[in-house]
């Protein structure tokens, strides 16, 4: 691609953004396999490209939309290739090989097409012969990584495990001053990267600090302390909160935990809060696949409530097709917004 475009750069943009388009048309095909009704599924997987994750992660270049893609691609093949290891294999070492984090939700997406199919210790045997093998790929690319670029660091060495210790977990790093409150306030930041900000982008606030001759603009896509949203960013919310309160109640009335995509979704969810609660001081970068995640439980409790309650049918479609719209004018200002930051900068004071 390189070759072609002449640009390390334009062809960097062109993969990306390419898989993140292939991500949400996979993640239209898996609403399908699942037996979702065809403009439903369309619906909700424009409501999955046009969430803030989505949006930002799939116009910059970087693994994150990758990441993202192989976590859809395994669910989509618990689904359709339940269990098979020749497909799973080599998807879930693109997911976990991309963020290393992305080891749980793959673990969780191979569960998944397993359960109901098996008893619990057959599965339970499966998922960690499965993990293992992966692992024990990812180690011996590390490895091979490691003759090529010897700068590389290996993912599970100590001295790496020691670095992000103290650097990205900061409930550690600041173990000495954390509060009772501390901790609460990190559980509500981890709450709204996991199923608000990660959809619903908040408004541009920029902080300007000038440290020699670097011009830095302090978190627009992460400083949301307080939070804020533009006018159509609060409906945006407040459509979006509704439906994870409708989608929850509908889960619980209709014993929807039992459904095997659905469960592991919630796992996927559960899973990230309890690891991001830990880890990462810039949560948002890990949203890929809380995004998914969030979205394909709303999508199938949805699904399922329009079998069981056909007045339900009727306003579903319209409503999401509504809350695109939002959301589509919310996020899209917050791109251009992002875009000006640093359109405006004065050439040659950002490094």
């Amino acid at each position: 691609m390189t070759a072609l475009t002449r640009s390390s750069a334009t062809a960097a943009v062109i993969l990306n953004s390419f898989f993140g388009a292939l991500a949400i048309v996979f993640a239209e095909r898996f609403f399908v396999a699942r037996g979702m009704d065809g403009k439903r599924a369309i619906a909700f997987a424009v409501v999955l490209g046009l969430s803030a994750t989505h949006l930002v992660f799939g116009s910059t270049p970087e693994t994150w939309v990758f990441a993202a893609f192989g976590i859809i691609l395994l669910f989509y093949l618990a689904v359709k290739k339940p269990g098979k290891w020749g497909w799973f294999l080599p998807a879930g070492v693109f997911a976990a090989g991309m963020v290393t984090t992305n080891l749980i939700p793959t673990a969780i997406a191979f569960g998944a097409g397993l359960f109901g199919r098996r008893r619990a210790r057959g599965v339970i045997i499966r998922v960690v012969a499965f993990v293992a093998a992966i692992t024990g790929i990812l180690v011996a690319l590390a490895f091979l990584q490691k003759q090529f670029y010897p700068t590389a660091g290996l993912f599970f060495a100590p001295s790496t495990f020691a670095y992000e210790l103290n650097h990205y977990v900061p409930i550690y790093v600041h173990r000495n001053d954390y509060g009772t409150g501390d901790y609460f306030v990190r559980a509500l930041q981890t709450i709204g990267y996991t199923l608000l900000f990660n959809v619903v982008a908040p408004a541009i606030k920029v902080a300007w600090r000038s440290v020699g001759e670097y011009c830095l603009p302090l978190g627009p896509a992460v400083a949301v302390d307080p939070p804020r949203f533009s006018p159509i960013g609060y409906a945006a919310a407040a459509a979006w909160l509704s439906a994870l309160l409708y989608g929850a109640f509908v889960i619980i009335r209709r014993r929807l935990w039992r459904d095997n995509i659905i469960a592991g979704c919630l796992l996927v969810l559960a899973a990230n809060f309890v690891m991001f609660y830990i880890y990462g001081s810039v949560p948002f970068l890990y949203s890929s696949v809380s995004t998914f995640s969030a979205v394909t439980a709303l999508a199938l409790t949805a699904d399922q409530e329009t079998r069981l309650n056909p007045r339900a049918a009727i306003w579903i479609l319209p409503a999401v097709g509504v809350f695109a719209l939002l959301l589509a004018l919310n996020n899209f200002g917050f791109i251009y917004g992002a875009y000006a930051v640093f359109r405006d900068l004065p050439p040659g004071r950002w490094r």
